[in-house]
């Protein structure tokens, strides 16, 4: 026994012996040349990349044997240009399979490097080759065409498995050509744990982070587990801590920190995750209009697959505030409890989400919420969505809608359909009360093309308003619209709430000086709103006006009755072009007092300033009279032409400032409850001798006849001033006073000196004394109001 104990022992001390003398043969015959053009001739044959090392490669043996080799470069694919270069890397290496012509990299340390990844206008990024071995010559030489890249990984003898990871001093630069944008991770640090493929490892990186698209200086921190699978394209991350701090464009990131377990597939375009946590607050830069800023997400399972259109939530939550500078504020808030929408079914709890804007003297609150959702991923059907919010302008002052309908989107289509809306709109002002508007109606939105359709019904009290059109680019939106209906309170509609939201549209024309004059012109005359009369600073906005300087587009109405007080318009048509800040009413036409309606008028939103023109022609004036619940003092047939101009925020303040210029002829009519012809055959039974007046006294079945009327005038601060007025009869000719004769809109007072002349022989009797008059020209002052006219005469040297 002893003597076998003897033998197995001197054995075991010549194998180490032979070993100890095998080892000193290879240090003593080892050629770190032969391995530079082993590696360069590798990285050529399998990459088609070029590998320069410039430096030497030392071989040392204390503490274990390790390699080290200085200024590497490797180029890119077929081309001159550096993919990356390593200042200094050293390599811990196994013994055993080196002496095997196997190479096993125990530990790796490289200090000063510096790596440009690229990513072409196509996408494809500029190390692809380095993970799908690219080569495809190297394919055919080396293994056959249906050998799978993961057995020719397993036969080459060249395997690499990093115990640990050390690099210091580092820098990537990456280029997007797609964006025309450069970031850099500079002062880059890692260290890791054992890197095998398909294994986790420990992950520590630094880096300082610097940008152009966006703007970046920050400082970017990251800790997990890291799995990396190349082949496969497959990457994890466990126990993720990510630590984002410093500038991103115009914010300033106190805190952006990722936590959780994130998956990501990249063959399979899908990413899982579980206990995510995102948390982000800062403030905004000088040139910012934020002031600060919080987002927290929550999502304890997420599963998104984008080819198998799949979507899994739990428990999802997501909370965000933003203020400005300008105090005004926004917030968010969707919770998602339960969510699973796959290519057999979707379902779920109720996905549920509240936003709400505010400012120092606004308030609005929008929540919306998405029921019962069923049906595929490639269509959901939703039986409820709801939206329902406020909007407080003051506590007095609010605009309401609550509207539901259920719903269809479609993943593959980009379509979400809502076929059945029904719902209101309220209007709400404590001084006028509430105007409610039912509202009913279908819409489509076409996500891929920014375009959503609607034919909406507004029932509204004359009758129901329907609207059929399409928006266009839903983030700067373009409206085309048909707006018909059978009737219209054109008032009603007009009766506003008055928002203070200046500044909220403003645009560089509207902050320029405000032209000396808005100016109308018809080659005879003008309306001009003067300089003075226009209000300095930007005025406050309607909340229409507010709706339609967000908007531009081009709409039209067709109307078969409108409704404006006591006036009725009959077939209504118009087509509207809005553009932000103007609004066009263009060829406007109507049936009006049996006659015709001609019209154009633009609206500035940002001055506030109105201006158009009114082509009226065949009107029946009896019936003008009658429409507007006044006696019919004349009837006959007119011919009107009107330029006007105001400014103001409201259809109230609009009529106070109106300017216009008027012209009007009429012809072949009667003025009716006076006799002229009687008063001058008989002038005791109507003349005070002492006043020399005459009350206008209404007689039934009295008529004076006028072949021809002629008017000029023009009003301005509620005055009609009257610069002509003719009235050719077969009986006289009256002719006003020019400049001098007016009438007061709100009094309703008339002064009208003018010119009586008679053009038919009368007798006048005065006791016994009867006079044959063949004609007259006398003085004559109509005045008072319309209601009680007074007429005053000078008949002084009656008979000619």
């Amino acid at each position: 026994m002893k003597k076998w104990f003897k033998r197995i022992v001197i054995g075991c001390v010549v194998c180490l012996i032979a070993a100890f003398i095998g080892i000193a043969i290879f240090i003593l015959n080892f050629d770190p040349s032969a391995y530079k053009d082993k590696l360069a001739k590798m990285v050529k044959e399998q990459y088609n990349r070029e590998l320069v090392v410039n430096g030497k490669i030392e071989l040392s043996l204390f503490p274990r044997i390790g390699l080290t080799v200085n200024d590497i470069a490797l180029s890119e694919p077929n081309s001159p240009i550096i993919f990356t270069e390593v200042k200094t890397a050293r390599m811990a290496v196994a013994l055993w399979p080196l002496i095997s012509n196997r190479f096993l990299v125990d530990h790796l340390d490289v200090n000063g490097f510096t790596t440009t990844i690229s990513r072409d206008e196509q996408g494809n990024f500029n190390f692809e080759d380095l993970i799908r071995y690219s080569l495809f010559q190297q394919q055919e030489t080396t293994t056959s065409k249906n050998t799978s890249l993961e057995e020719r990984v397993a036969n080459t003898d060249f395997k690499i498995d990093i115990a640990g990871l050390t690099l210091n001093d580092g820098q990537i630069i990456y280029k997007d050509e797609k964006f025309n944008s450069q970031t850099q991770l500079n002062n880059m640090t890692i260290r890791t744990g054992r890197i095998t493929a398909g294994q986790a490892f420990d992950l520590s990186l630094t880096a300082d982070v610097v940008g152009d698209k966006p703007q970046l200086k920050s400082q970017l921190e990251i800790n997990g587990l890291m799995s990396l699978d190349p082949i496969a394209k497959r990457y994890a991350f466990n126990r993720l801590e990510a630590n984002f701090k410093g500038q991103w464009d115009q914010l300033n990131l106190n805190q952006a920190t990722v936590k959780g377990n994130v998956v990501i597939d990249v063959l399979a375009d899908a990413l899982t995750g579980t206990d995510i946590d995102v948390s982000v607050r800062g403030q905004g830069t000088d040139t910012s209009n934020i002031k600060q800023f919080t987002t927290n997400l929550v999502a304890p399972t997420l599963e998104y697959n984008i080819p198998r259109l799949s979507l899994v939530l739990n428990g999802f939550k997501l909370n965000s505030t933003l203020e400005r500078k300008d105090s005004q504020g926004l917030s968010l808030e969707l919770s998602a409890p339960t969510l699973n929408i796959s290519p057999s079914q979707a379902g779920g709890d109720p996905l549920r989400g509240e936003l709400t804007l505010s400012s120092n003297v606004q308030r609005a609150n929008l929540a919306f919420s998405l029921e019962k959702i069923t049906g595929t991923a490639s269509e959901l059907n939703v039986d409820n969505i709801n939206l329902s919010g406020i909007y407080y302008i003051a506590p007095e002052r609010s605009l309401a809608i609550n509207l539901q309908s259920p719903g269809t989107i479609s993943l593959l289509e980009q379509l979400i359909a809502l076929p059945s809306i029904e719902g209101e709109l309220s209007l709400r002002e404590q001084a006028k009360g509430e105007q409610t508007i039912p509202l009913r109606g279908n819409v489509q939105t076409y996500i891929r093309d920014q375009k959503s359709q609607f034919f909406l019904t507004a029932q509204l009290p004359p009758g129901n308003v329907d609207i059929k059109g399409s928006i266009h680019n839903l983030f700067h939106p373009k409206v085309f619209f048909d707006v018909s209906g059978e009737k219209l309170d054109l008032k009603a509609f007009l009766e506003d709430i008055r928002l203070p939201l200046s500044g909220l549209a403003s645009s560089s024309s509207d902050r320029q000086q405000i032209e000396r004059a808005q100016t109308i012109s018809d080659n005879r005359t003008e309306v001009v709103v003067p300089e003075s009369a226009i209000p300095a600073s930007r005025p406050t906005l309607t909340f229409k006006q507010e709706l339609l300087s967000r908007l531009s587009g081009v709409g039209t109405f067709n109307f078969k009755q409108v409704f404006y007080d006591d006036i009725t318009l009959e077939h209504l048509g118009a087509t509207l072009n809005f553009n932000h800040h103007d609004i066009e009413v263009k060829s406007v036409r109507a049936k009006l007092f049996n006659g015709d309606l001609y019209a154009n008028g633009e609206y500035a939103l940002g001055k506030q300033t109105l201006k158009g023109d009114i082509k009226l022609s065949n009107l029946q004036l009896d019936t003008v009279f009658r429409d507007m619940n006044v006696s019919p003092i004349m009837n006959g047939t007119a011919d009107a032409n009107i330029l006007f101009s105001s400014f103001g925020e409201t259809e109230q303040v609009l009529r106070e400032h109106l300017q216009a210029e008027i012209k009007l002829t009429a012809t072949k009519g009667h003025f009716n409850g006076i006799d002229v012809d009687a008063i001058l055959n008989h002038p005791d039974d109507y003349i005070d001798p002492w006043e020399l007046s005459a009350p206008f006294v209404w007689v039934d079945g009295a008529q004076t006849p006028f072949d021809r009327m002629i008017f000029d005038g023009r009003l301005n601060n509620k005055q009609l001033q009257i610069n002509q007025l003719e009235i050719l009869s077969p009986v006289f000719t009256l002719s006003a006073k020019p400049d001098v004769a007016n009438y007061h809109m709100d009094m309703q007072y008339l002064y009208l000196p003018s010119t009586l002349k008679t053009k038919k022989a009368f007798k006048v009797k005065k006791g016994k004394v009867v006079a044959d008059v063949k004609s007259v020209s006398l003085p004559l002052l109509i005045f008072g109001q319309l209601s009680a006219l007074n007429a005053k005469l000078q008949v002084d040297n009656l008979v000619k």
